[in-house]
């Protein structure tokens, strides 16, 4: 998490989930743009009780240094296609996958982002949907291997 600012100024980066293995070093000395997706996200029991409805969600997007891309979170780093955001199941609960298909995710098809993993808390009013980037490519293989592994 990436945060700047103070107060109702401050803004908070989720930093992408495999940021240290995709994202350069960065310079302090060196200007550079960073482009961001906002998005109001809920919580669950919002609103009730003094929780907070929710907040937004800033998502780094690009990192760019003059006329150079350093990051760029809509290309897939596998395929190197663009991707599209698109809405995908929140899925709760402890999930379980096999040795194998986390390889397979890592180094195959690592933006299929067939689901967002929700976490272990759930209530009637938990969100239902997300918005993840998703490559189609990414999503070819992820159906190719389920084919060729079907669970028992």
């Amino acid at each position: 998490m990436l945060s700047a600012g103070e107060g109702e100024n401050a803004v908070f980066v989720a930093w992408p989930k495999d940021g240290e293995s995709q994202l350069p070093k960065l310079d302090p000395r060196e200007t550079y743009r960073f482009e961001l997706i906002q998005e109001y996200q809920r919580f669950p029991q919002g609103g009730l009780e003094g929780i907070p409805a929710g907040h937004w969600r800033s998502e780094l997007i690009r990192i760019e240094q003059k006329d150079r891309t350093l990051y760029d979170a809509t290309i897939c780093r596998i395929h190197q296609h663009q991707m599209s955001r698109q809405t995908v199941p929140i899925s709760y609960g402890l999930p379980l996958f096999s040795k194998e298909y986390l390889e397979e995710l890592k180094t195959r098809f690592p933006n299929a982002n067939s689901a967002v993993l929700g976490g272990c808390s759930v209530s009637p009013d938990s969100p239902k949907y997300s918005r993840s980037f998703r490559c189609e490519r990414c999503m070819q293989e992820e159906r190719a291997w389920e084919e060729q592994n079907p669970r028992g």
